[in-house]
């Protein structure tokens, strides 16, 4: 099981877009797109959730997908730099 952070940017009709923070190089800042499949939880652009999920897989023209989606948990309702970065 693994856990991230992420801010959602987008949400469309099936999956959930977002750029994940959990191990951003604070250095360069460097994140990553990924993508996951809408949760019952009810999500808005701008949250910043906890998703804990079981694997990722790689799927062409899409960031990366997380699968096995464990939980999503709304930490915060609208986008904190701090928050995200854990300065």
């Amino acid at each position: 099981m693994k856990l991230t952070r992420l801010l959602v940017e987008k949400i469309g009709k099936r999956l959930v877009f977002g750029t994940d923070f959990s191990e951003v190089d604070h250095q360069y800042g460097n994140t990553r797109k990924i993508c996951f499949h809408k949760p019952q939880t009810k999500l808005a652009e701008g949250n910043i959730v906890y998703i804990t999920y079981d694997r990722e897989k790689d799927i062409e023209r899409l960031p990366t997908m997380l699968v096995g989606i464990r939980e999503v948990r709304i930490i915060s309702k609208h986008p904190d730099p701090d928050l995200l970065l854990d300065l």
